[in-house]
């Protein structure tokens, strides 16, 4: 991303790496990222990741020295009021002076001449909502969507769907995500999209014919609902579709900051919603789709010969249309698993402040642990008869020494593929690779090749 990218801006964020937070760490931000990696852009901190600096963190023992420490790290804006408050009497103090903020300065300035912000008005100026909104930026987002699902199982070819073939039949569409708005888009999306925030419901409407029945039923209230008043009424909906599409995952309520996911799989009332409709259905198909931001164990949906196909499609932005497209056979998918995701015993294990990728004892106590624990971030933790401490089964593809549910790079097709690489130097670049892809089946498809380098 900086090296090739040219990225214009990096951020600092809360953690430490080798004991200096990374706001005022000068060999992550000066000696790799100007140096080494020739970034000339513009380094921003977290929110609030300077005061953090000085408190919990206690890299520091004033404001002041914690203004000066990221500022000479390399830090150049700080999201936030601490520099603000405490920049002048961090000056008076003697702790920084006029050159070290003149080049602050100039790291964000450099970047804002580049953007044409102090030019007569240009090309950039002219970039507004109308572009954004345009038929080709709408496209790109349903072929992004279409792109970036993830098939994971499709036992007997349930997918894609026959939209011809429901013509005059009836279609379910279950779930507490089916109806999923503005969270589709993310955290971070737009506060108003150009069209609105349609649903996989809008979208599967807008794909079939007039004739099929389409018809709704959340199921369970929320994604994290454990009220299931409501199941009973759409294992029913199920029992008389043609087929049914269950909608699936989390949301914001646990996918946003302050708000995090406290288990790896999906909520107790989603799973007794997808047992009564698996039951409802009697060997009728039933596609699964997730959208969710958080890896989830799916174990139990995977191995579950009920469920036809499930597919899962993240967070699609404000084109689920995309989704659908892979859904009708519209798009073939050809996305890849960017994460691995762990079973749900993964998280009893490893404490999520142990940030070691290599497998091995813990420091810290196993979350499951009925403590109490002394936290670590201000004391040493000992085992205990209520304290364990946790063993780290590793982290990400590369070291994780268990079975994952999904591995890294996984991802099926509509048709089958083989690959045979006919050149790799010994040194190259992934550009450099040749390689032959076959489609082995007769339907026509699309496929992402999976290649990963070792660096010496």
């Amino acid at each position: 991303c900086v090296e090739k990218g040219k990225v214009s801006s990096l951020m600092c964020s809360y953690n430490a790496v080798n004991g200096a937070p990374t706001c005022a760490n000068r060999w992550l931000l000066d000696t790799v990222a100007r140096k080494a990696w020739g970034f000339d852009g513009y380094i921003t901190s977290d929110c609030d990741a300077v005061a953090n600096v000085l408190s919990p963190h206690h890299y520091v023992k004033t404001a002041e020295e914690a203004v000066a420490v990221t500022l000479k790290a390399g830090m150049d804006v700080d999201c936030s009021y601490f520099v603000g408050q405490h920049g002048m009497s961090a000056f008076d103090e003697g702790l920084i002076d006029e050159p070290l903020v003149d080049a602050r300065l100039a790291s964000g300035f450099r970047v804002r001449m580049r953007l044409q912000h102090f030019d007569p008005p240009g090309p950039l100026q002219q970039i507004g909502p109308s572009a954004l909104c345009s038929p080709r930026a709408a496209a790109i987002a349903r072929a992004g969507a279409a792109q970036g699902a993830v098939l994971l199982k499709n036992q007997n070819a349930a997918l894609p769907l026959d939209a011809a073939a429901l013509r005059s039949l009836s279609l379910a569409i279950v779930g507490p995500n089916a109806q999923l708005a503005k969270a589709i888009a993310g955290y971070y999306g737009p506060a108003a999209a150009c069209s609105g925030y349609p649903t996989v419901l809008d979208a599967v409407r807008q794909r079939v014919p007039a004739s099929v029945k389409v018809s709704f039923a959340a199921g369970v209230p929320s994604v994290l609902s454990t009220d299931t008043s409501m199941v009973k009424a759409a294992a029913a909906l199920a029992a008389t579709a043609a087929a049914t599409i269950l909608v699936l995952g989390t949301d914001l309520s646990v996918a946003m900051e302050n708000h995090d996911a406290v288990n790896l799989t999906l909520s107790a009332g989603q799973l007794a919603l997808v047992e009564a409709v698996a039951a409802a259905a009697a060997g009728k198909p039933v596609i699964v789709v997730t959208l969710t931001a958080v890896p989830l164990d799916l174990t139990p949906l995977l191995s579950d010969s009920r469920l036809k196909a499930i597919l899962h499609a993240g967070q699609p932005s404000v084109q689920t249309h995309g989704v659908v497209d892979v859904l009708f056979g519209d798009a073939s998918p050809a996305g890849r698993a960017v994460q691995t995701v762990y079973p749900v015993e993964y998280q009893r294990m490893v404490s999520p402040f142990d940030f070691n990728m290599r497998p091995g004892p813990s420091i810290w106590p196993r979350p499951d642990s009925p403590g109490p624990c002394t936290d670590s971030y201000v004391g040493p933790v000992l085992p205990s008869k209520n304290c364990t401490l946790g063993t780290n089964p590793g982290r990400t593809y590369r070291f994780y020494n268990g079975t994952a549910v999904v591995p890294f790079g996984y991802g099926l097709s509509f048709t089958t593929w083989s690959y045979s690489l006919i050149s790799a130097p010994r040194v190259a670049h992934l550009d450099r690779l040749r390689h032959l892809l076959a489609r082995t089946r007769d339907r026509t498809g699309a496929a992402a090749f999976p290649a990963l380098t070792t660096v010496k």
